[in-house]
């Protein structure tokens, strides 16, 4: 497998996790901190973590350290573009249905 290929079903498999998912959406809309997500979310603060950590291995996100505290950003911002494709494909699905 080509490294493109290989870099982009991880990619995918990422971001089928509908937590992780919904964490996109909203670093989408400004950067945040791990426990911004957790109070948003209504998850605890290690889940949010971990996934955060997984978002990062994949390349999605990124994090600066401001008063010591991590914020996390969107890395890629084409991924939101993704996300509103697979959005449409299934909006699209739902109708024929």
């Amino acid at each position: 497998m080509d490294e493109t290929a290989f870099r982009a079903a991880r990619l995918l498999d990422a971001l089928r996790n509908p937590l992780r998912y919904r964490i996109v959406k909203l670093l989408s809309n400004r950067p945040q901190t791990p426990a911004d997500l957790a109070a948003t979310l209504e998850r605890p603060l290690p889940t949010i973590s971990q996934h955060l950590s997984l978002l990062r291995k994949v390349d999605v996100v990124w994090y600066e350290t401001r008063s010591g505290r991590p914020r996390y950003s969107l890395k890629h911002p084409q991924v939101l573009e993704l996300l509103r494709y697979a959005e449409r494909c299934v909006g699209d699905m739902q109708i024929r249905i």
